[in-house]
């Protein structure tokens, strides 16, 4: 059995994707109607026709019109990117080994669901470092001479919030390579670590992170902004993949429910 926990997002801007279905869903054969469990709320589905089928696959089509991607994302000479995979990656590199494992016709498939990013149910929530087992003044000096230019408090660039059981502050990297300022960090984090000794933990809430930033003088936490929907795409087309852990799809406690599934064998 595979039950995929696959999410692809679509940047649909224009409303072609998801509208025409949610207004067609009368004529379709509804497959599921039910409460979930432990008051986690409703979940409805319908089955798509033909005719809802022809209509998703002429809007991810547009979307992938060369022409029209270049001119959304100002991105001269970049290949069309339709489909960002906003959460499930293992699931999905999972699923291409077990095909090629396999050799099964069955097995080439990977359920997927196909989200707008748009949607008002979609939130991004930041998720926060916490370094482990350092020395935290000597983190932050290396930081200060990691990029050049970059100096103590708030200033024009992208500023990184630290805590610690004996304080707060603001480190501020000015002229950023990288879109988001997570990826400032991280690569900074990853390099600093390779000839450091110490551990990073991937931490949902700054009330937690501040928490355990305070635990130990040899902690220290780094609160980071959320990401804004509309720069996933841009993000990825000029820097390439996300760091990992750049954003979670909900808070911690909004767990999505395995629901579909299908019998590869």
């Amino acid at each position: 059995l595979e039950l995929p926990h696959v999410l692809l997002l679509a940047d649909d801007r224009t409303g072609s994707l998801m509208p025409p279905l949610a207004a067609a869903r009368e004529s379709m054969e509804q497959l599921y109607d039910f409460d979930l469990m432990e008051d986690s709320g409703h979940l409805a589905g319908w089955l798509l026709g033909a005719e809802e089928k022809a209509s998703v696959a002429a809007a991810l089509r547009g979307m992938a019109q060369p022409e029209e991607f270049r001119a959304r994302y100002n991105a001269p000479g970049k290949a069309p990117l339709v489909l960002a995979v906003g959460d499930g990656n293992h699931s999905l590199a999972t699923a291409k080994a077990c095909y090629e494992k396999s050799g099964e016709e069955k097995a080439r498939y990977a359920l997927c669901e196909l989200v707008d990013l748009h949607d008002e149910s979609l939130e991004f929530e930041p998720i926060h470092r916490v370094v482990f087992g350092v020395e935290p003044k000597k983190l932050l000096e290396a930081l200060l001479s990691y990029y050049p230019g970059t100096h103590k408090g708030t200033g024009e660039g992208h500023v990184l919030h630290w805590v610690t059981r004996e304080g707060s502050g603001t480190v501020t990297v000015p002229d950023p390579k990288a879109q988001l300022e997570v990826g400032t960090l991280q690569r900074f984090l990853d390099d600093y670590l390779e000839k450091n000794p110490g551990t990073i933990d991937y931490i949902h809430g700054e009330d937690v992170t501040r928490e355990l930033a305070s635990q130990s003088l040899e902690n220290i936490g780094f609160l980071l902004p959320p990401m804004a929907k509309n720069s996933l795409f841009p993000t990825v087309i000029f820097d390439g993949v996300l760091p990992r852990k750049t954003f979670s799809m909900g808070e911690a406690h909004d767990k999505r429910f395995y629901l579909e599934g299908r019998e590869i064998r």
